[in-house]
């Protein structure tokens, strides 16, 4: 009788929790607050950034939807403590050259002097396979070189969100096929 009035009592509190207006706390208000959920969202946010595939702006298609690099990235940045040390991991991975992009994105807005360090001539000596890009519905493959010209010519706000949103809300923006010759 008694494990039925605690089970009773859970299911009532989760009923009514949202009804007086009392929701979990929000990605962003973990984040600020800190601990080991906060851990856990900033572990979340570099896996995706590890494993970016296109190299795509905060919202991308219509209607326009958040994109899961661009979280991870604004995560990273705003609430990571040990952001430089990650994103210049990201950057001198071979892994792919979008990833290396958003490590730019993240270097760039941490600190404004990190420009010079990807000039033409340091980028133009990295090697790289071509870079898939996605500026809103606009769909790109160019070269690492000319993505980065790009990237620190226009800024990067487009990569980083004013306000949070949920993670469940945002997309994984995924590699277009290769056209087979």
């Amino acid at each position: 009788m008694r494990f039925y009035h605690h089970l009773l009592f859970a299911v009532f509190a989760a009923l009514s929790l949202p009804a007086l207006g009392a929701e979990p706390p929000g990605e962003e208000a973990v984040l600020k607050k800190g601990g080991a959920e906060a851990a856990a969202l900033i572990s979340k946010a570099r896996d995706i950034l590890s494993t970016a595939e296109v190299f795509a702006t905060r919202v991308v298609n219509e209607p326009a939807v958040p994109t899961s690099s661009c979280w991870a990235l604004t995560v990273i940045v705003r609430y990571d403590p040990k952001a430089r040390e990650f994103l210049n991991a990201l950057f001198e991975s071979p892994k792919a050259p979008e990833q290396r992009l958003y490590a730019i994105a993240g270097l760039v807005t941490l600190d404004a002097a990190e420009k010079k360090r990807f000039g033409p001539a340091e980028i133009g000596a990295v090697s790289s396979p071509p870079v898939q890009t996605q500026f809103g519905k606009m769909k790109n493959t160019t070269d690492l070189p000319t993505a980065t010209y790009m990237l620190l010519q226009q800024g990067t706000p487009y990569y980083f969100f004013p306000q949070l949103p949920p993670l469940s809300s945002t997309v994984n923006v995924t590699r277009e096929p290769e056209a087979k010759k």
